[in-house]
């Protein structure tokens, strides 16, 4: 069974609770405290024991803090009197620590009713009255406008502020509702806006006009929190940037006033200015198409000079092989040349027939490096570093073949001396870092083609230009300026970018960045051609109106064993094909000629023949061929001049004997 407590277990429970606790008789004796307070008073629990009150702690009549002994004993008094707790509110009691401290004092009555005990609890309230202080602060000396406002639309109280932007006293301004304040146009408004804060929502940035004392008025924004039926709210003075947007606004009217009366005295100038503009123009195009003409009567010169002295040497090497096989092919590369430099001049007008294939480079580089060779000459070494499992691109092959040459030949001028061009390939991922310093590449993996060489190199102003169409560094009527330029369209149109870097005396190097297609069919890179060993015997309709071409079509094809009939135009061969007795095969038929297209031929001798085959070629762009009534040549049978006689011979093979 458990004991019950004693006067002494009760004194020690008392004397154990936390918090600040003292125990006085009705006379204001001493009875006990708990430990905290003894803790706090600096004075030993045995040391005041049974002494009074006042005598411990008031005992100096000097200390300023007698007044509030005073005030105590009276609380004190109050309680015996009464019969009921009393409290006093935060008092500075220890004035060397400036601590606050707020006390409660409570009887404790015997069944008699009479009060035996008195309990005062006392409580450290400094940090709370420092906050009230700082609040009380901020609230006196802030530049704002601070309100206390109740649910009656009145002012409870006000900041100086308010006296001091507006003029009116406080009195004033708390004696009357605060809409009486107001611009009329903006009572309803803030009416609705009191509504709102009694529901309990805040009210952000809410904008109103206050009359000044003066009678003028002033805008302010004002952020306002409600709590049960008062409204703290803050008001910023907001005038000057309301008339500073006023005058903004006012000048921007002005401004597009005289921007309506600029524009139609520019578009009076303008059409002042369009036909001088248009002349300008054409001269410059004019200038333009000469540089152009010039350059490409250079090149093109040069080519047929080469030409007709390599026929001189067919004509004197008395029979002899090596001469002969180095002539031959040397025609073929002057051949290549000028091939190159009619399809730099369809690319640059962007109107060359494009076949993008997917492809791997490496062997399509491999492929063209015995040619390089000859064209760079022997005072130039030209090296390879192709990286293995090159990942594939998407790009038509003969530009791709364009871009690599157009970048060796560049190279080979700048290096007159002789010296060492180098073609490396690599797989690379552009990051985020990379494509944000280069704004028009996408983030991704790439295949890398760099050409570089140890030349002369170029100036900054040069670098700048080196794309621009029609721009070279050669001597007038010696160099057309398509290259590079024509190098850089191809670039773009197979989604890739380019860029150049180069030192004078230190050489140059570009690096080309074209996009990886991934799981796509890989077209294989063009192998070295081998010589055709069959012999034909079909019967073939020959329309070419290009003499020196019909020259050289006729033996060609004779000498493989074809029968061949010729005919300079469409009417001519319609004329053939019903007048000839015998069986033709296969129509090989230019696109654009004089007279009926190459396209309105087949349809007439289709007629007369309907199992004839038809095997189109042309030179010309794919705006040509559709303004000659075909839209596409994806789904004919179509070969793209200039060509060699392998090429010519495989696919007049593959038009006879492919499956209707």
């Amino acid at each position: 069974m458990a004991r019950s407590l004693s006067d002494t277990d009760y004194r020690r429970l008392f004397e154990a609770m936390p918090g600040l606790y003292i125990v006085l008789t009705p006379d204001f004796s001493i009875v006990t405290a708990s430990e905290d307070y003894v803790k706090v008073s600096g004075i030993g629990l045995e040391e005041m024991c049974g002494r009074d009150f006042f005598a411990v702690f008031f005992s100096d009549s000097s200390d300023p803090n007698e007044s509030f002994a005073s005030n105590l004993r009276e609380s004190l008094q109050h309680v015996l009197a009464t019969r009921t707790p009393h409290k006093i509110e935060a008092h500075s009691y220890n004035s060397s620590k400036v601590n606050y401290w707020s006390s409660i004092s409570i009887p404790v009555m015997d069944p008699n009713g009479e009060v035996v005990f008195i309990v005062r609890r006392v409580e450290d309230v400094t940090a709370a009255v420092r906050k009230e202080e700082e609040r009380e602060l901020f609230f006196q000396y802030s530049f704002d406008l601070q309100a206390i406002v109740g649910a009656d639309g009145y002012f409870k109280r006000l900041n100086p502020a308010f006296e001091r932007v507006l003029g009116h006293s406080t009195e004033e301004l708390c004696s009357r509702p605060l809409v009486e304040f107001m611009h009329p146009e903006d009572v309803a408004k803030t009416k609705k806006g009191i509504r709102t804060l009694t529901e309990g929502t805040a009210t952000i940035a809410s904008v109103n006009r206050y009359r000044c004392k003066d009678s003028s008025y002033k805008w302010f924004s004002w952020n306002t929190i409600p709590k049960g039926n008062l409204f703290y709210s803050v008001g910023r003075d907001i005038t000057g940037q309301i008339e500073a947007e006023e005058r903004i606004n006012a000048l921007n009217r002005e401004l597009e006033r005289k921007n309506v009366d600029l524009e139609a005295q520019i578009e009076e100038r303008m059409r002042e200015l369009t036909h001088s503009e248009a002349q300008v123009q054409q001269l410059q195009k004019m200038d333009a198409i000469g540089r152009l003409a010039g350059g490409i009567a250079h090149d093109f010169n040069n080519m047929l000079g080469a030409i007709a002295l390599y026929c001189d040497l067919l004509a004197d090497s008395n029979g002899r092989a090596d001469l002969v096989q180095r002539a031959v092919q040397d025609i073929r590369l002057v051949g290549t040349r000028a091939a190159a430099l009619t399809r730099q001049l369809l690319i640059f007008s962007r109107k060359q027939i494009v076949q993008a294939e997917t492809i791997e480079l490496n062997p399509l580089i491999q492929h063209m490096e015995k040619m390089l060779t000859r064209l760079i000459g022997e005072n130039i070494k030209i090296k390879m570093k192709l990286a293995p499992r090159l990942h594939p691109i998407a790009i038509d092959p003969s530009q791709m073949e364009q871009v690599i040459l157009n970048l060796v030949v560049n190279a080979k001028d700048a290096l007159p001396k002789g010296g060492t061009i180098t073609l490396e390939t690599s797989n690379v991922y552009l990051d985020e870092k990379f494509t944000s310093k280069h704004l028009s590449v996408e983030k991704g993996h790439y295949v890398l083609i760099t050409a570089s060489d140890d030349g002369t190199g170029m100036p900054p102003e040069i670098i700048d230009k080196i794309f621009e169409p029609f721009f070279t560094t050669k001597p007038p009527g010696k160099g057309t300026g398509l290259g590079l330029s024509t190098t850089y369209g191809i670039i773009k149109q197979g989604r890739g970018t380019i860029w150049v870097y180069s030192e004078l005396g230190r050489g140059t190097t570009f690096k080309i960045y074209l996009p990886v297609v991934e799981s796509a069919a890989i077209t294989s890179a063009p192998a070295p051609v081998k010589p055709v060993v069959f012999n034909g015997t079909q019967t073939v309709l020959l329309v070419e109106d290009d003499s020196h071409l019909r020259s050289a079509f006729v033996p060609m094809l004779e000498g493989k064993g074809y029968k061949v009939l010729v005919a300079s135009d469409g009417k001519e061969a319609v004329d053939l094909c019903r007048k000839y007795s015998g069986d033709i095969h296969l129509l090989l038929t230019d696109v654009i000629m004089p007279g009926i297209s190459g396209f309105d031929l087949a349809k007439e001798v289709l007629k007369l023949r309907p199992d004839l085959r038809v095997l189109y070629m042309s030179g010309y762009t794919s705006d040509a061929l559709e303004n000659s009534g075909v839209e596409s040549t994806t789904d004919l049978d179509f070969i793209q001049k200039p060509f060699d006689t392998n090429t010519l011979l495989r696919k007049i093979h593959e038009v006879l004997f492919k499956p209707n």
